[in-house]
């Protein structure tokens, strides 16, 4: 088994109270929290192995509030792929995903045209 060199770097994004850190924190922990402090941003790593690789990943989880759209865009550029969520019970939750996806498109192709 061969273990990858690079890191590979997701950025989080979803509306505030859409569940993102508790579904992230389910994923990395295997338990649900309860009660959760929300911070500017939290970061989280764990190895996973496919195809007999493992793969080091990065899920970056900042804050969804436009007054952090400057922090997210960072995150946005710096990461290599994304991760949607939204809420079951809030379709203005699944509507700000359109949103999210623009967002990270329009960052990564002027990324590229640099």
């Amino acid at each position: 088994m061969s273990v990858s060199d690079k890191p590979y770097k997701l950025v989080l994004l979803g509306k505030i109270d859409s569940g993102k850190t508790s579904v992230l924190i389910r994923f990395f922990s295997g338990y649900f929290v309860q009660m959760y402090d929300p911070g500017i941003e939290d970061e989280y790593r764990t190895v996973m192995k496919v195809d007999d690789i493992s793969i080091i990943i990065d899920v970056a989880d900042p804050c969804s509030g436009d007054e952090f759209s400057i922090l997210r865009d960072l995150y946005i550029k710096q990461s290599d792929g994304f991760i949607l969520i939204y809420s079951i019970t809030s379709k203005e939750s699944f509507e700000e995903m359109k949103g999210f996806m623009k967002r990270f498109i329009e960052l990564k192709t002027k990324m590229r045209m640099k």
